[in-house]
């Protein structure tokens, strides 16, 4: 039941991040102007027909960013408890992004892992 509860929470935080994110890059303030989007490249798709509604570069192969961190951390919740120990091991320590300064053979909580693999990273 508390899984099932966390897992929708994901989505639902997931929609709305992606809500704003469509919001911000897709319309003006004003109703009548249509923005500037000041991204590399985006794609809006209409979910229920796979129409593309706008695209901007949106052959061009670009990194994967936040959306990792997003589908590791629904894979995270779906298949671990929360309060389950895990052993930092010698490969995540090098990764860069948000950095949480793990070293090797640390045990740490899902639940922490969790939250700070949600940290804005460094830009």
């Amino acid at each position: 039941m508390f899984f099932k509860k966390i897992n929708n929470c994901i989505k639902v935080m997931f929609f709305l991040l992606l809500f704003n994110i469509f919001l911000n890059t897709m319309f003006a303030t004003s109703s009548k102007e249509f923005v500037k989007v000041n991204v590399p490249s985006a794609v809006v798709i209409d979910a229920k027909t796979g129409r593309v509604l706008f695209e901007k570069n949106a052959d061009e192969k670009r990194p994967m960013a936040s959306l990792t961190k997003i589908m590791t951390s629904i894979l995270l919740v779906e298949n671990c408890k929360m309060d389950e120990l895990i052993e930092v091991p010698n490969e995540a320590t090098w990764i860069g992004g948000s950095e949480v300064g793990l070293k090797k053979g640390d045990k740490v909580t899902a639940r922490s892992l969790l939250y700070g693999m949600l940290l804005p990273s460094r830009k």
